[in-house]
């Protein structure tokens, strides 16, 4: 965009000033060789900055060295499904078996992690609670460890 500004405004600057020579010379025979001589100079002056333009105009596309390594195969994409589906569903279980015990939790978020044989467990848990709920922080971590065998971590809200 920069380089169009400058093509332009170097077009407007030849044109004003050759117009404005136009107008002192006399209209005879010095009047017709100037004029196609400012000619021949707008036409250059137009050519010179589009040349340049065109010179240093590159396209640059790069190109990721693994194109591969962007898509994930059917099996890692069904892998990664059930373990999104499967966060849900504990999540949902927790805040249902938390309520069952008289707890008010704003939001349950599950972390899990598969090893290399494919096996999902459990990486972490965070429970958010609201300030009225500090005073069972610690009912929370009993029954949570009792249901899912993992120590959570509360944050309060």
């Amino acid at each position: 965009m920069n380089t169009i500004a400058t093509v332009i405004m170097v077009i407007c600057v030849v044109a004003i000033s050759c117009s404005l020579i136009n107008i002192v010379v006399p209209k005879g025979n010095t009047g017709k060789i100037l004029s196609t001589v400012l000619g021949v100079f707008i036409l250059c002056s137009m050519i010179v900055p589009i040349k340049n333009a065109i010179q240093n105009f590159s396209v640059n596309i790069n190109i990721p060295p693994q194109s591969e390594s962007l898509t994930a195969s059917a099996g890692e994409a069904y892998n990664t499904a059930v373990i999104t589906e499967t966060e849900n569903i504990l999540e949902n279980q927790a805040i249902l078996y938390l309520s069952q015990s008289g707890v008010n939790v704003s939001e349950v978020s599950f972390s899990l992690a598969s090893d290399e044989k494919g096996g999902i467990y459990i990486d972490g848990i965070i429970i958010y609670i609201q300030k009225e709920e500090e005073s069972k922080t610690q009912l929370i971590i009993e029954k949570i460890k009792e249901k899912f065998e993992v120590i959570p971590s509360v944050v309060l809200r």
